[in-house]
């Protein structure tokens, strides 16, 4: 089995300025052209949260080429479940704030109810972003090349 190719800047053995050259220009033939930036979807567009969460997760992969327009509503569709799932953490905390100043016994049993409904969709919600981010490849678990690199049993687990 040959050995994995290794990027030019992670060589080790001395080569020479026109293999150095050769080396660079092969590489940068199989990398993809990737926009500057990817534009947010339309369906974010009345989500300031989930548009807010857009905006963390690009600049904190800027300068790593590997997201393209393919993958602009994955992520958008990740965005927006976890906005859902901070909105379902707001109500549940109001729930259970108006549920503390509540001293009648009835009151109380419905607002439990309700929130015992609210903590299920929560715990849906909360699994919603890892299956995404392991679909789509990006944690160690996933399905895509990342997770079949790392070993991963496409379990879809992230952290």
């Amino acid at each position: 089995m040959p050995a994995n190719v290794k990027v030019s800047d992670n060589q080790e053995k001395h080569l020479t300025k026109a293999e150095i050259q050769a080396r660079q220009a092969a590489e940068a033939a199989v990398m993809p052209d990737r926009p500057a930036a990817l534009k947010v979807p339309r369906s974010l567009n009345k989500d300031p949260v989930a548009q807010r969460y857009w905006k963390s997760i690009l600049e904190r992969m800027e300068g790593l080429s590997i997201l393209d327009d393919l993958d602009s509503e994955m992520l958008a569709i990740y965005c927006s479940a976890l906005s859902r799932r901070e909105a379902l953490n707001a109500l549940c905390r109001e729930l259970m704030s108006a549920m503390e100043k509540t001293s009648d016994a009835g009151n109380r049993l419905a607002m439990i109810e309700k929130l015992d409904g609210l903590m299920a969709k929560l715990q849906s919600h909360e699994k919603d972003p890892a299956v995404l981010r392991g679909q789509a490849g990006h944690d160690p678990g996933g399905q895509g090349p990342a997770g079949a690199e790392a070993g991963g049993s496409g379990g879809g687990e992230g952290p």
